[in-house]
């Protein structure tokens, strides 16, 4: 499928790109604080899941 574009003029082409981000927000509760962010990571990237941006705590 190629990427849809706008003709201005006749002569510029603009490329569009989606508005929409793929990226979802993972929330995921009672985790005990002895259990790093490291083994979390990596049990996520086990089940194909990329990570985008570290882990933060939310503050309940």
């Amino acid at each position: 499928m190629t990427k849809p574009r706008i003709k201005l003029n006749a002569q510029v082409t603009i490329k569009i790109r989606w508005l929409i981000n793929p990226a979802k927000r993972i929330i995921i509760s009672n985790v005990s604080p002895a259990i790093p962010n490291d083994n979390i990571i990596s049990h996520l990237k086990y089940h194909n899941i990329q990570i985008l941006s570290p882990i933060t705590h939310i503050n309940a």
